[in-house]
């Protein structure tokens, strides 16, 4: 959706490049119909090539490299992870929201990667109390090398973005074995198949409720982790290689 791009210049340059493209490649259906919707591009001139996910994104069992993990990032026992900045298409901030009406139910913390979570200007109160209860962790950046890691010591995995691309950290978060939980818009529920837990970003009690659901229920989430390992194993870089060649050919 153009209204999330920050920049004019950047549309314009995104909507003459497409324009003029003999051939397009989308890394998903969804992205496709925006590009056809908000440009009006011939939708034969689109391929759909989905993205893989990096063999690193495998659960990690080893014990040394969890705890070295856990104790550089000072992560609880069990906590509820979700990667995004604080732009308002991540929806970050009613997943703090839904997370907030639930901390009595579960014993998790939410810990939130990405930027902006330490420099809020004007913190909501679902965040303030939070902070207060000690149940967020906010960090800025961790090395990439540790996110198979993080995404293996998690409970689950929330992607509660309005709209995405494609969303890889969903794949790699199904990859290393971790259960998933996504919003139902957008490229997302593509992507995930039903290997997730689907819910609307537009609703708070909905984000909640799902998140509660899979936290209170054994047995979900190890149905979602299986499902999310086979259905991360249909993503491969071999694949994505394959069909942007054929685009060219």
């Amino acid at each position: 959706m153009p209204q999330w791009y920050l920049w004019p210049a950047y549309k314009l340059i995104s909507y003459l490049a497409i324009r003029s493209s003999d051939r397009i490649i989308a890394c998903s259906h969804a992205t496709k119909r925006d590009i056809v919707r908000y440009t009006r591009v011939a939708e034969h001139k689109i391929t759909v090539v989905p993205l893989g996910v990096d063999p690193l994104f495998s659960p990690v069992l080893e014990r040394q490299k969890r705890d070295a993990v856990r104790q550089r990032y000072g992560l609880p026992g069990e906590f509820v992870l979700a990667l995004g900045s604080r732009r308002p298409h991540k929806n970050i901030d009613r997943l703090i929201a839904g997370f907030a009406s639930i901390v009595g139910d579960v014993p998790h913390t939410l810990v939130i990667i990405g930027p902006g979570g330490n420099r809020a200007q004007s913190p909501s109160r679902a965040l303030v109390a939070l902070r207060r209860q000690n149940r967020i962790r906010e960090l800025e950046y961790v090395q990439e090398e540790d996110l198979p890691v993080l995404y293996s010591l998690a409970t689950l995995f929330v992607q509660p973005s309005i709209i995405e691309g494609f969303g890889l950290p969903v794949i790699e978060a199904m990859g290393c074995g971790c259960p998933v939980a996504c919003s139902n818009t957008s490229s997302l529920p593509e992507v995930a198949g039903n290997a997730a837990l689907l819910f609307d970003p537009f609703s708070v009690p909905a984000i909640a409720e799902t998140v509660r659901h899979a936290l209170l229920s054994p047995k979900v989430r190890h149905d979602l982790s299986q499902a999310g390992l086979h259905r991360a194993s249909q993503f491969t870089w071999e694949q994505t290689i394959v069909g942007s060649l054929k685009v060219y050919l």
